[in-house]
């Protein structure tokens, strides 16, 4: 597991501590490739793309990334766990969004 998806599980346990159930969102340029794969690799679902202005003050479209609680992004970025005696691995997987 690398340190992007190290830090987003510490501040998904961070948020789940501070509001608990409360949806999340970030927003994504979408020019950045690699940073919107990594998000959905997390769980995030892309639901809107907007204009916004950048830091630098230009305009560029981005994507808002939206979980459905801080537990659902802290569940897919905690490591692998080790293997078992016979070399599986059980690897607790979120609901599928949408499935009851």
């Amino acid at each position: 597991m690398g340190v992007g998806a190290r830090l987003m599980g510490l501040a998904a346990d961070w948020l789940d501590d501070q509001c608990s159930g409360s949806p999340v969102y970030l927003w994504a340029m979408k020019a950045n490739h690699g940073a919107r794969r990594f998000y959905e690799r997390l769980g995030g679902r892309h639901v809107e793309s907007l204009i916004k202005t950048d830091v630098a003050g230009g305009l560029a479209l981005n994507c808002r990334y939206v979980w459905r609680a801080p537990a659902a992004i802290a569940r897919v970025s905690k490591p692998n766990p080790a293997p078992d005696e016979r070399g599986a691995r059980h690897i607790e997987r979120p609901p599928h969004e949408g499935s009851t």
